[in-house]
């Protein structure tokens, strides 16, 4: 067998004396059974995984499986876990970096309801992977939907912050104004763009590119339009926060000389 297992015993044949002639490391072959699908896939990897581990835990060896298909499916074992993990991480981000940077950070209310705008995209986003029978667990697509919350909150942001300075007096008005003054933008400085951008996908050969790329980029941009442009500022004119004095941020008319200053009334 020495031509067959010749290389599967690793001995010290030089260095210290006292350890030449001592083995450091033994491989030994086994066999799957007949695998077809990801899923017979998966489980042969997780088995592998258990009964190297029950070796390891009855001997002093460090025992551990390899395969040359080991390397594209250890991902399935933790894409859950880290699927929810880094969404749920990406969701607190989004919101405390709008809060700082949008100057909504004072308005728990509207802060609350872009968070809510959001995490209804993402659900979107899954409904429509699923409806598309796009696969939901693949690196690809978990590395998509990290990026679709931070081009979703493009969409909302600016939105969310001209409602909240508005000087209208009902949240009707409000909501009107701020998509007047923004929704222009939205829709030609931040939709059109990035739908000339990945449009160019479609024409591509590649399967790849054609599902996970264009058909799913193209999702978080209509979705996002939908939520900036339409069901955002009807959520704002149901449940958004009234007036707030518009001397928070020095937008209103300035104070005649010699009047005292104006007092800020925030509501949260």
């Amino acid at each position: 067998g020495h031509a067959a297992y010749g290389t599967s015993v690793k001995v010290i044949d030089e260095g210290k004396k006292s350890r030449v002639g001592e083995i450091t490391a033994t491989s030994f072959m086994a066999y799957h059974t007949l695998t077809k699908t990801s899923k017979d896939f998966i489980g042969c990897l997780r088995s592998a995984n258990e009964i190297a581990e029950q070796i390891s835990q009855n001997t002093t060896a460090e025992v551990f499986p390899y395969s040359v298909f080991y390397v594209f499916y250890e991902q399935y074992l933790t894409i859950v876990h880290d699927t929810i993990f880094n969404l749920g991480v990406s969701l607190i981000g989004s919101s405390v970096s709008v809060s700082t940077l949008v100057n909504v950070g004072c308005f728990l209310t509207s802060r609350c309801l872009l968070s809510i705008s959001l995490a209804i995209k993402l659900i979107l986003y899954f409904c429509y992977q699923v409806l598309s029978g796009i696969t939901l667990i693949t690196l690809v697509s978990l590395m998509n939907l990290m990026q679709a919350v931070g081009i979703s909150v493009e969409f909302c942001a600016h939105i969310t912050r001209a409602f909240a300075l508005s000087q209208r007096i009902t949240r009707v008005a409000r909501a009107e104004e701020a998509l007047a003054e923004i929704g222009s933008s939205v829709l030609s400085g931040i939709t059109l763009t990035k739908f000339v951008g990945i449009v160019i996908l479609a024409f591509s050969k590649s399967q790849i590119f054609k599902v996970f790329y264009f058909r799913m980029y193209l999702c978080v941009v209509v979705l996002g339009a939908g939520h900036g442009l339409v069901f955002l500022p009807v959520l704002l004119s149901y449940i958004g926060k009234l007036i707030i004095n518009h001397v928070l941020y020095g937008t209103g008319p300035r104070r005649r000389k010699g009047q005292g200053k104006h007092k800020v009334l925030l509501h949260f």
